[in-house]
């Protein structure tokens, strides 16, 4: 597989939690599912937020500048979209939050890629993917495949995945 592209968030001029929590989701399975880790930074200023989500485990930050110090569906899924289709990762990871809920399914959907939210588990089992997720009311949890998908497009729930507590040296561009 050829990776994992995280789409982060930020508010306010600093990196929302979920971001860095997406960053230990990937570190934790990239050895097993492959790397590189990328993370998709899309600001004005992008390049004053990569200190927060360099850790350990990434290995490129990618820069988009956008025209303002708001978060904008639109333009954040075109550039998710556009990264998407030039890196073609097997894995893309959001937020579940208000705005990664506002694109993740956007971008699977403009990707043909497999989707699953409110993802708390992931796993690599022969290769591919393995989400798991809640059903019925949160009572059971349920294991999520996606075969013949090329790329798979997760929303991760919040304050679940460990964040590194390593700095790391990723590779930076725009």
């Amino acid at each position: 597989m050829p990776g994992i592209l995280i789409v982060s968030e930020h508010l306010n001029g600093a990196m929302r939690d979920i971001s860095m929590e997406m960053v230990g989701a990937a570190a934790s399975i990239k050895e097993q599912f492959g790397g590189p880790v990328s993370v998709l930074i899309v600001s004005d200023d992008p390049a004053a937020l990569v200190p927060e989500v360099n850790l350990e485990g990434v290995d490129k930050v990618l820069l988009v500048k956008s025209p303002g110090n708001y978060f904008d569906p639109h333009i954040t899924e075109e550039a998710a979209v556009k990264v998407g289709e030039d890196l073609k990762p097997g894995l893309i990871l959001c937020g579940q939050t208000v705005n990664g809920m506002s694109l993740a399914a956007a971008i699977a959907a403009r990707l043909g890629a497999g989707f699953a939210s409110d993802v708390f588990g992931i796993n690599v089992e022969d290769g591919g993917i393995v989400a798991t997720r809640g059903a019925y009311g949160n009572k059971v949890n349920l294991e999520v495949g996606f075969p013949g998908r090329g790329i798979v497009v997760l929303a991760l729930r919040g304050a679940t995945f460990l964040v590194p507590a390593n700095a790391g040296s990723a590779e930076v561009s725009e």
